[in-house]
């Protein structure tokens, strides 16, 4: 997919300073744009309150592992609805295998 994608932080102080945003390849902005997903909680973000994960809102006491798994389920449909970069790599099979590879680091955790 061809396209420009930017390092996150951005430099906003090289940004008005009209400098070059520092670029990275589209495998690393959707990683970037997954950890910020997982790392967001609901209402954070103020242009859409949707966006982020209730992970932040359970109670860990009582986290167990069907929470795990619903969490788990819930992240896994923000990043096919979220993530736009993932539905135009065009393959289905390589976003599936991907997901389950989320979804297993994930569990790890």
């Amino acid at each position: 997919m061809k396209g420009t994608y930017y390092k996150t932080p951005i430099d906003f102080k090289g940004l008005i300073e009209k400098r070059d945003l520092a670029k990275t390849t589209l495998e690393t902005s959707i990683d970037q744009q997954l950890f910020l997903l997982a790392t967001t909680a609901w209402g954070e973000c103020k242009f859409d309150e949707g966006f982020g994960t209730g992970f932040w809102e359970a109670d860990v006491a009582r986290f167990d592992e069907r929470n795990a798994s619903e969490h788990l389920q819930h992240l896994l449909s923000l990043i096919r609805e979220e993530t736009a970069a993932f539905s135009a790599i065009g393959n289905e099979y390589a976003i599936e295998e991907e997901l389950k590879q989320i979804g297993q680091n994930l569990a790890f955790i």
